[in-house]
């Protein structure tokens, strides 16, 4: 999420500039929130407030990006 580049460098062995790195860092922020949507809960019934919280919180770390 903070720099793509250097993961991609990892894995790929290759560097990447431009628009990549735009999406690397939205892609980041995504896995962010899927991983937080995922967390499990105390409670079964948990997971419809986890998943909210979830979307809220990458709708507004896109944003923020993004601005």
């Amino acid at each position: 999420m903070i720099d793509p580049a250097i993961v991609v460098r990892l894995l790929l062995g290759v560097d990447i500039a431009g628009v990549a790195l735009l999406l690397g860092r939205c892609f980041g922020i995504a896995l962010f929130a899927l991983g937080l949507a995922c967390w499990p809960g105390r409670r079964r019934t948990d997971m419809p407030s986890s998943a909210k919280r979830a979307m809220l919180l990458y709708n507004v770390l896109i944003a923020l990006y993004l601005a």
